[in-house]
């Protein structure tokens, strides 16, 4: 999924340009075509490694676990 990093405020400079758009709407942009309605964060991909990294996933095996916020529904 989008996950909002150092290297998108990077893209969102260069696309802003290529774009005409101020800085930080990209992103926006970005999020709002996300299904949940934004960019996810680096704390939330943490957490679900937390998780799997826990007794509590003990009996998950061989998965695809998708943290992109909805954009992908299986």
């Amino acid at each position: 999924g989008v996950i909002d990093t150092p290297l998108w405020n990077k893209l969102d400079l260069k696309w802003s340009k290529i774009e005409n758009l101020k800085k930080g709407q990209k992103k926006i942009n970005i999020g709002k075509q996300v299904p949940i309605g934004r960019i996810g964060t680096t704390a939330e991909v943490a957490a679900l490694v937390i998780f799997l990294s826990s007794s509590g996933s003990n009996y998950i095996t061989g998965q695809t676990i998708n943290v992109d916020g909805g954009n992908v529904l299986n």
